[in-house]
């Protein structure tokens, strides 16, 4: 079916491209294309009217299975939301690092849907990523105006990435744990002089 063909290589290519290039262009010429054809096979009936699939499910091919094209479209959402989340990662605006965090949260919450293609390490940097994300919008506004319940949201949040990213063996997020600890260390001298 030409439709699932489309799917898997439109799949295949986005996971490709999602490490290349800019973000923008990878989600328009990518993942919206696989994740179209995904939806029009299982939301637009097409594997439901499709009668070359077989009744027996070991004779089905994984690509036309509807527990793997859910996978499928969400891992390439999962996908999606981290590259939009990546346009914030240098920013130094708090509600830019505050869209940031929200979008690396529906990035996991998209990838624990898809456990047979997203590795677990991947799924767990996003989320360290966003809790460090999360420390920079509490740091970014204690900046501007100085705050005792900020400054210990700030170093919640920076202790916790710290903690999230441990000896660092496993560690796939773009976060590195000498910044978070210097920014660690920058809180707590904040949270002292106010």
């Amino acid at each position: 079916m030409w439709a699932a063909h489309r799917a898997a290589t439109g799949y295949n290519a986005a996971m490709r491209a999602s490490e290349l290039g800019n973000p923008a262009a990878v989600i328009g010429t990518q993942v919206r294309p696989a994740v179209e054809a995904i939806n029009f096979l299982l939301e637009g009936g097409a594997l439901a009217r499709d009668r070359s699939i077989a009744l027996v499910k070991e004779l089905t091919p994984p690509s036309l299975e509807q527990t793997r094209l859910r996978e499928m479209r969400n891992a390439l959402i999962a996908t999606a939301w981290k590259k939009s989340a990546d346009t914030h990662r240098d920013s130094l605006v708090a509600a830019e690092q505050a869209l940031r965090a929200a979008w690396l949260t529906k990035s996991v919450e998209a990838a624990e849907k898809a456990p047979g293609l997203v590795p677990k390490g991947w799924t767990y940097s996003r989320k360290v990523e966003a809790v460090a994300a999360n420390g920079e919008v509490h740091a970014l506004q204690c900046d501007t105006k100085p705050d005792i319940e900020g400054c210990r949201k700030t170093i919640g949040a920076f202790a916790g990435a710290a903690a999230g990213i441990g000896l660092g063996f496993q560690n796939y997020s773009d976060v590195k744990k000498a910044d978070v600890q210097k920014k660690l260390q920058t809180a707590q001298n904040d949270l002292t002089l106010v």
